[in-house]
């Protein structure tokens, strides 16, 4: 199974283009950022990304450069052989969905997330 979640922020604005044949594309960076390592340097994962038609479409009109987005999609690997014979290994996200980034409002006021420690009363615990 071939699936990949990321979110981050994009690196640029999207660039839309078109195939001969008239099909839109979004061509896109994303910069993922990992844990810290252990000797405390952030790392950041820059991965190239690419939606077709009603997908990128979307992204052309609601994401700019700095946006937050969660892209879902598949891996692709591409070997490609330079003009002057050396191998190169290409990897970006064929895009198949995205999802705006919630709002700190929002992510406030979802009755599904667990409230905060603090806002626990210790009289209520039935230890």
């Amino acid at each position: 199974m071939n699936i990949f979640i990321g979110a981050g922020r994009l690196t640029r604005d999207p660039e839309i283009l078109y195939t001969p044949t008239g099909k839109m594309v979004a061509r896109f960076t994303i910069a993922i950022s990992r844990p810290k390592s252990a000797s405390g340097d952030k790392i950041t994962d820059f991965i190239n990304c690419q939606a077709w038609e009603k997908t990128a479409e979307l992204i052309g009109s609601y994401f700019t450069k700095g946006s937050g987005i969660t892209v879902e999609g598949q891996l692709n690997i591409d070997q490609v052989t330079e003009v002057d014979g050396t191998r190169k290994t290409y990897a970006k996200i064929n895009v198949s969905k995205v999802h705006f980034p919630l709002s700190k409002s929002d992510q406030t006021n979802q009755p599904d997330q667990p409230a905060p420690v603090s806002d626990i009363d210790t009289d209520d615990c039935p230890f």
